[in-house]
């Protein structure tokens, strides 16, 4: 696979940044672009993403003062999986519960 990180300016509706990858260093090569181009990346107060580690751990070290907000797919990925783990441990004392997987997620 070959991966594009984007960074986007959701209220100016306009791309900040591309650089290829999806780990942490994306996030330093964002801050690093910003600061030459006069921004600050102390100033980043919020950031959208996915739920991927390595964004965390960039965020984090690259956008000191951004508030993370994780992306809703990923978040009612996560969710659904949990529910359904629930569904499967629980069918084996509740046989109601067979074949009810869809109706749950």
């Amino acid at each position: 696979h070959d991966y594009i990180t984007l960074f986007v300016d959701l209220e100016a509706r306009r791309l900040l940044f591309a650089t290829p990858g999806k780990d942490a260093a994306t996030f330093e090569r964002f801050a690093t672009d910003l600061e030459a181009h006069g921004g600050r990346a102390q100033a980043v107060t919020d950031v959208s993403m996915d739920l991927s580690p390595a964004f965390q751990k960039g965020a984090k070290e690259h956008l000191p003062n951004a508030q993370v907000t994780f992306d809703r797919f990923h978040l009612m990925k996560l969710v659904n999986e949990a529910v359904d783990a629930v569904r499967k441990g629980e069918v084996l004392t509740q046989p109601d519960l067979k074949k009810t997987r869809w109706l749950w997620l």
